[in-house]
């Protein structure tokens, strides 16, 4: 009976932790577009069954699990990138029409999920990283759910506490060039 109790509660919290929102593209992405630009969040890490969601400002933009990237069209200026697992983290990125920017989904193991952070990546280790990935793009059929206005307002408030502690942290990403595709 403990036996087919805890692998009732294994599937439980597997089939949970499944990305819903995301299908896998019959095509790689056009990633040149000119009134906008064009962020790609790659996760090359194993640990599949792990759902990361991440979030353009306050609207869900697409879920990530092991061995995959999706991109997202964004208008240029000033926007936050914020990934939400156990954790959250929040960045700000300037983004220039035209441009691609390329940003490394971290993961490390939590208490109950995986912690997730982010960080910048060049054009060449986006490029490596991306070959061993599967491409998948957000389901329009199948939308996900925004994040919760009380997480994203403490996330970008911390956030800017903690720009204003340490900046050098942030540079690579406030200062991110992005890439002409």
């Amino acid at each position: 009976m403990k036996k087919l109790l805890v692998v009732f509660i294994l599937l439980h919290i597997l089939t949970g932790c499944a990305a819903t929102h995301m299908i896998v593209a019959d095509k790689k992405p056009d990633l040149s577009v000119k009134n906008n630009a064009t962020l790609v969040i790659v996760r090359d890490q194993t640990l599949p069954v792990i759902v990361i969601w991440n979030y353009l400002d306050n609207k869900l933009i697409g879920e990530t699990k092991g061995k995959m990237y999706f991109i997202a069209r964004v208008r240029p200026g000033l926007h936050y990138v914020i990934a939400e697992s156990e954790n959250i983290t929040v960045v700000q990125m300037n983004f220039e029409a035209g441009k691609v920017y390329y940003i490394h989904q971290d993961i490390w193991p939590g208490g109950w999920r995986a912690n997730t952070g982010l960080s910048v990546l060049s054009q060449t280790e986006a490029v490596k990283a991306m070959k061993d990935c599967e491409y998948w793009e957000y389901n329009p059929k199948n939308p996900g759910k925004d994040i919760d206005p009380d997480k994203y307002s403490q996330g970008v408030k911390d956030y800017n506490i903690d720009v204003q502690k340490n900046p050098v942290a942030y540079k690579p990403f406030l200062q991110y060039p992005g890439y002409n595709p």
